[in-house]
């Protein structure tokens, strides 16, 4: 200890101290465990007398705390345990998860009295809550947190939800990235709407909101991330036709959509442009709606990334979307719930990402995936062809990796594919940049 000056210990500890990940960072959201994975204060604390006296003055080493709250946790003293924890934090911005894996209330609400002190320095907060607590929850106190940016909510039943709404009720001026993943079945309101106009990373069900999806993006124009679920059977708002004024979400970049059933809400697209946008995932048979097309090719976005999964659009309407990103795509997924067979994946399509048979079309694509739960739509052999010949143009980039997908039938069917399996099986070895995954295997 005495080779180095403190200060430069304290420089140390820092570093070993601060998170691994921030939202800010990235474009995407950082990992689960991104802000209370680091060096654990407590084992640095064994080293040497020195060092615990270092490490327990220094509150930066302490304002991360995860916790497991349980019977057994309890029984151990955890509470004691959690309250030094928290107050060798000082008043340093606090990053807080605490997970409750009990059912008798007054475990749960032992913590919470340790908790709620140190709410209004809350940088960082997660909770999730599982089982069924037996009794009632101490409530969320009413105390504003400036520091506040990251709160990610996770419950699986009602009651949790109805406990946790007031935490929005707070003044949260600093919030900009929300994650709300609770159970699609619950039905309950989070009053969150008053805190969306600053956020830059959402993902949340959306039954959370009281509104409709479209004026959830139009309230959020400064959006990067954003992930939209839907619950099933689940409607916002009104319904009918209502007229919207057209609005841009400059910064959205990522944009991940699951509808997975008929629901009855506005278009998205209908009077959005998203500039900025790279990557898109839609999920459910309604994607992709009329209007999608025509909103690639208004926002004029650098979109690489598409993916369209349980897509029941025609091969002209896939082709219609590809051709809006045809210069700036490179990697596109393809999929089908419908056991009859992934009709948008058939010759016509092929032909089109044919270099050979078409003009150029989206010529930088290094990576395409197709994947049905039934047959292959297209001629034996046709799929070979076209990446052969992507493979050999001097017109379009390489591709790097090819995934086909399809369902156990077409293994038995008479007219069975087996000159495309067989052919981009053989494809790796003329070109070892390329690597081919194929489901079933039939050669297994």
């Amino acid at each position: 200890m005495a080779l180095l000056p403190p200060e430069l210990w304290i420089k140390i500890l820092d570093h070993v101290a601060r998170p691994v990940g921030d939202v800010g960072e990235s474009k995407d959201w950082p990992s689960h465990s991104a802000h209370w994975q680091r060096g654990s204060p407590l084992k640095l604390a064994t080293v040497c007398r020195d060092w615990r006296k270092l490490v327990h003055n220094f509150p930066d080493m302490w304002n991360s705390l995860s916790y497991a709250i349980s019977e057994h946790s309890f029984a151990r003293g955890g509470p004691a345990g959690v309250r030094s924890w928290l107050a060798r934090s000082g008043s340093r911005p606090l990053t807080l998860q605490f997970l409750c894996f009990c059912q008798d209330p007054l475990i749960l609400n032992t913590f919470l009295e340790v908790f709620y002190p140190h709410f209004p320095r809350l940088a960082v907060l997660r909770v999730g809550l599982g089982g069924a607590i037996r009794g009632d929850i101490l409530p969320i106190p009413r105390v504003d947190m400036p520091s506040c940016w990251f709160v990610d909510a996770n419950f699986s039943n009602e009651t949790y939800v109805a406990w946790f709404a007031p935490f929005f009720q707070n003044q949260l001026p600093g919030l900009r990235a929300l994650q709300m993943r609770e159970h699609t079945f619950t039905i309950s309101h989070m009053p969150v709407e008053r805190h969306i106009y600053k956020l830059t990373h959402l993902d949340a069900v959306v039954n959370n909101f009281n509104m409709r999806p479209v004026d959830l993006l139009r309230g959020c124009p400064h959006i990067v991330v954003c992930r939209l679920h839907f619950s099933f059977g689940h409607s916002n708002g009104t319904s009918g036709v209502t007229a919207f004024k057209p609005f841009t979400l400059a910064h959205l970049r990522t944009l991940w959509i699951n509808v997975q059933y008929s629901y009855s809400w506005n278009d998205v697209f209908a009077d959005a442009t998203f500039p900025a946008l790279e990557e898109m995932t839609l999920i459910g048979s309604m994607w992709p709606v009329p209007t999608f097309a025509p909103f690639l090719e208004r926002s004029c976005c650098p979109l690489r990334h598409l993916s369209l999964q349980g897509c029941n659009a025609s091969a002209t309407e896939v082709i219609g979307i590809l051709h809006a990103v045809t210069e700036t795509l490179e990697t596109f997924y393809l999929s089908g719930y419908d056991f009859s067979g992934l009709s948008s994946f058939n010759d016509a399509l092929l032909d089109a990402l044919d270099p050979q048979l078409q003009d150029v079309f989206v010529p930088y694509l290094r990576s395409l995936e197709i994947s049905t739960c039934g047959s292959l739509q297209t001629m034996d052999g046709r799929f070979f062809d076209m990446v052969r010949a992507r493979m050999t143009s001097t017109r379009t980039v390489a591709l790097l990796h090819i995934s086909l997908s399809c369902g156990l039938q077409e293994l038995k069917k008479p007219s069975f594919h087996k000159l495309d399996f067989t052919g981009l099986a053989n494809l790796v070895q003329q070109h070892p940049e390329l690597t081919v995954e194929l489901s079933p295997d039939p050669f297994a």
